[in-house]
């Protein structure tokens, strides 16, 4: 489970729809547009997922059809949300220090600025004092 990410980033969700001859032979699947993946390409990341079955077609027998089982993918999926959720946090942790080492900065600058302008002021006001 430690490379779901990765796994589940190489999927290619898409839209696909059903031949005439296996909509025949399952009425349940229509003929509207299904969306989801590939058995094919899901068992390359997640073999577990499918499973290969003999199956009877428009009168030719596949002795490999292959079945997506979706709920084998659920431990990966939530695997891959828990790890981007932790990216997310170290990215706004970093986010976060990295606005803060800006405000100092920024502090920083402003002070010192204020400072060389006070010390100037002084400079003039002490010039003054002794010009009269």
């Amino acid at each position: 489970v430690w490379d779901s990410l990765a796994r589940v980033m190489r999927l290619e969700p898409l839209e696909y729809r059903f031949t005439e001859a296996y909509q025949a032979v399952d009425h349940w699947v229509g003929a509207h547009v299904h969306r989801g993946f590939l058995a094919q390409h899901v068992e390359e990341e997640f073999p577990r997922a499918i499973r290969r079955i003999k199956r009877d077609v428009a009168g030719r027998t596949i002795h490999d059809f292959r079945q997506m089982m979706r709920d084998a993918l659920i431990p990966d999926m939530v695997a891959a949300m828990q790890a981007q959720q932790h990216q997310i946090e170290r990215l706004m942790k970093e986010v976060e220090a990295l606005k803060a080492q800006k405000k100092n900065e920024l502090a920083a600058l402003v002070e010192a600025r204020f400072k060389d302008r006070w010390s100037r002021a002084d400079v003039q006001l002490a010039s003054s004092k002794r010009a009269k």
